[in-house]
């Protein structure tokens, strides 16, 4: 019997209706977008690299220790305006403060550029991070420093990948329910094995064996199941997904490892699914780990 191939399409409308209702308890809509193109202001002073470094400091430490209401405070009145004061402090409430504070905030970028209007000519500076999270795992946060209005200087803009934090809280749930049920999976490189079993029982040969695991139900349990190779790769591996999905852009992202090889989870689950055996995911994953590895 030949078994279809899973592809790369993402198969979960049930997640993203998941994924909706969850983002409505934060900032629906927040995501990290990108800035104009960069230009060096002529008059940095609010947006010099060691000034702006200070007010991103004071601000993401409030953050950081759950005082969303000072933080929103602590921002210009140009970020307030934009910033609705309930929508930032359920952000933190539903959002953040669940996830605990980071265990670290890895600057990734450093630009200067000209602000948009109605403020445009005005200089700000954008610090672009990548967020570790106490579980380990890893978001993008952006932020903003300008002088708008002109007599103020501080964090004009704060965004967070909400979308990705989203998607990891969806996982930790999907894990929890397979725990319930007997499944013995920690986000260690090792419960790949568990992977192997579980996807050997639920399909031997790739062929799914109870009625309600076929069709998009079971296309979904892999998409999981390769969500979690893929958080391995990020928490234990140095790794970081590449984007984060989002309407109109729905194909899975990779994860690129630090000497710069992207690795597919979706697509290696799915492989495996089509043709399961004991063993060889745990093959597929070490290789992939060796070819990522920096050559000494």
């Amino acid at each position: 019997m030949v078994i279809p191939s899973l592809p790369r399409k993402n198969p979960m409308p049930k997640m993203n209706r998941l994924l909706a209702v969850l983002l409505l308890s934060a900032l629906g809509g927040t995501t990290l977008a990108a800035e104009g193109p960069a230009r060096q202001p002529t008059e940095p002073a609010c947006t010099d690299l060691q000034r702006a470094q200070d007010h991103a400091r004071a601000f993401l430490a409030l953050v950081d220790d759950g005082l969303y209401e000072a933080a929103w405070e602590s921002g210009t009145s140009h970020y307030r305006a934009q910033e609705q004061r309930e929508a930032w402090l359920r952000l933190g409430k539903d959002i953040l403060q669940p996830a605990g504070k980071p265990l670290g905030r890895e600057l990734q970028a450093f630009r200067q550029a000209r602000a948009e209007a109605p403020h445009e000519g005005s200089p700000v500076a954008t610090f672009d991070y990548l967020v570790t999270r106490p579980d380990g795992s890893r978001h993008g946060e952006r932020l903003t420093i300008g002088a708008l209005p002109e007599e103020e200087c501080g964090v004009v803009r704060y965004q967070v990948d909400i979308r990705r934090m989203a998607l990891t809280r969806l996982l930790d749930a999907f894990v929890g329910n397979l725990n319930k049920a007997g499944g013995h999976l920690d986000y260690s490189t090792n419960s790949v094995i568990e992977i192997e079993r579980m996807l050997m029982e639920h399909a031997p040969g790739g062929e799914p064996r109870a009625k309600q695991t076929k069709g998009a139900d079971y296309r979904a349990f892999v998409h999981f199941l390769g969500q979690y190779v893929g958080e391995i790769l990020v928490r234990h591996h140095g790794g970081y997904w590449s984007h984060t999905p989002r309407p109109g852009r729905e194909v899975p992202p990779w994860v690129l490892m630090a000497g710069g090889r992207r690795i597919d989870p979706y697509q290696m689950v799915a492989d495996y699914a089509r043709q399961p055996a004991i063993g060889t995911l745990r093959q597929a994953l070490e290789r992939e780990l060796a070819a990522a590895s920096p050559r000494s």
